[in-house]
Order: structure tokens, then sequence, then C-alpha cells
């Protein structure tokens, strides 16, 4: 078989789900993280044929593709931010969206040591899953302290070898946000979370490869309660933040001004909802007030 003819019959195999310019994409990816190989090469190389040990794992990774399985996982690795970071059905798959989040608390962080210059930023990440966020802000601030928590001790086990990958000092913690937590780090200058938001009403709505493969307890929220996470890490933001810290969500599209509302009872000033590039509701912020008792900055 040949470069050519292997596109043609992935195009061919693939789910009807996947729209045709996303089944090139993954069909790219696919031969580019096996192979190495771009796009630009596989024009050029489309006669030539492929050696035999790269055609039978391609074909075994064809068929995982063909019952759903996300190309990530199949690989074990997805872009983010520049990086490739090692992914499981254990953790959420990285998305584009985030990268959004990441850079908006990378900016509300720069303006905090604009106003205090020398501080050491202390930055939390709740449901930090595959890492992807904290080791993110850690390369941003290389001189901050990062810490990551997540329920799941496989998602940490991730996290662990992206942030040793990326040399990106992060200190990760396995805790339950819902259940009272005590960290020795507190009080932070940023909170960062994509806590599990959709409702469980939304499931048949997923894509089945998203539905079927990643992990339910990052994705759903435990309760008939969508915005529970957002509920209790609002509420505890006060004791959890310094003065003037930021906290900042991602959030399911459509629940922009409720989860606003949830910081705004929680105390939290400058609150606002972001769309990201998509048009989609998915960003959510405020910061705890400067006159507010409690640590120094």
């Amino acid at each position: 078989m040949n470069w050519g003819e292997f596109v043609r019959l992935s195009r061919e195999r693939l789910p009807s789900e996947y729209e045709e310019a996303e089944r090139i994409a993954v069909i790219e990816r696919l031969i580019e993280g096996r192979c190495g190989m771009r796009r630009i090469d596989l024009v050029i190389r489309r006669a030539e044929a492929i050696e035999a040990e790269a055609e039978t794992r391609l074909m075994d990774d064809l068929a995982r593709l063909e019952r759903g399985e996300p190309v990530q996982y199949v690989l074990g690795r997805a872009p983010f931010m520049g990086m490739n970071l090692q992914v499981s059905p254990a953790v959420l798959i990285p998305r584009q969206e985030t990268e959004e989040v990441v850079r908006q608390a990378v900016d509300k962080a720069r303006s905090w040591m604009a106003r205090y210059p020398g501080t050491r930023l202390r930055i939390l990440d709740v449901g930090t899953g595959s890492g992807c966020i904290a080791i993110g802000l850690a390369k941003a601030f290389p001189d901050g302290e990062v810490i990551g928590i997540d329920i799941s001790d496989a998602a940490l086990e991730i996290a662990g070898r992206n942030s040793s990958e990326q040399d990106a000092a992060v200190h990760f913690l396995q805790a339950d946000v819902l259940q009272e937590t005590q960290l020795s780090e507190m009080p932070f200058h940023l909170i960062v979370s994509n806590p599990p938001y959709i409702p469980q009403a939304d499931e048949a709505t997923l894509h089945s490869r998203v539905r079927d493969h990643e992990p339910p307890q990052a994705l759903f929220s435990p309760t008939d309660d969508p915005l529970l996470y957002y509920r209790v890490i609002a509420e505890r933001a006060s004791r959890w933040l310094v003065p003037g810290g930021w906290l900042i969500f991602e959030i399911h599209s459509g629940t922009g001004s409720e989860t606003e509302d949830l910081l705004k009872t929680a105390g939290l000033v400058d609150t606002s909802h972001l769309r990201d590039l998509n048009g989609n509701e998915r960003i959510v912020l405020g910061r705890l007030p400067d006159d507010v008792a409690g640590p120094g900055k």
C-alpha cells in the first residue's frame, strides 16, 4: 500500500460523524504523529510504498479510529499551546478553547505583577487533568509557585509526566475540591479551573467519541446542578485568594450569566464573561476586592 492509498482508505473508513475537513485533519495528524510526515510530504510521496511495519501500525490505528476513539488517545498525545502533551482516557483531551483560558490567566497575572513588582505568584489549577493549564502557567511564570489538584490519581500521573517533559515546575496534589480542602500554599493570587460542567441531560448531544471515550467524571457534574463545582469554588474564593486575586473559570456555553452571578454573590468584583474565537461563551472571571480582610499579598 502506498501513502495515497492509505489516505483514501482512511477517508472511507472513518466514522460518518466526522465532517470532511475534520476527516482529513485527523488522518494527517495520525500520519504526522506516527511517521513524522506533514501534508506536503504526503503530496510528494503519495505513490511511495509504506514500509511494512509502519503500515501494520497505521492499520491498527485506523481500526481504533473506526471505533470512534479520538486520534489524541490513539497517539497518546495532544497539542496544547505549542506543547505535545501526553494524554490517556484518564484525562480530558486538551482543547484549543482552553488555550484562551490560559491566555486570560496570564494577562491577569501580569497585571498583578505590574501592580506588585517582585511578587512570587501563587497559582492554583483546580481539576488539573493532563496538567495543561498548570503547565502553561508555570512556563509563563517560571519563578511562581503553581499547584494543580485533581481527584484522580491516574490523571495526576499523566500530569506529572507532562510537567517533567516540559520542564515545568508544578506541584500536583490529590484532592477532592467538593470536600473541605486545606492547601498549605494558600492564599493564591490566581485560581483557574476547568471543572466538570456538562449537565447529565446533555449527554446525548455529545459526539460519541467524547461521550464514549473521555472520562465521565471530568465531563459531567456529579449532581443535577451543572454549576456545582463553580458554586463551591466561588464560595471559597474569599479564603483561597489574596485580596485582589483573580478567579477564572472555563464554562459550558450558555451558562455565562448564571456563572457570573455566582461570582457576584460570592463577593467578587470586576466580573465578566467572555466568548471564545467561535463565538461561544467560554470564560467567566472576577476578582476578590482589594479591601477584603484576609492574608497579605
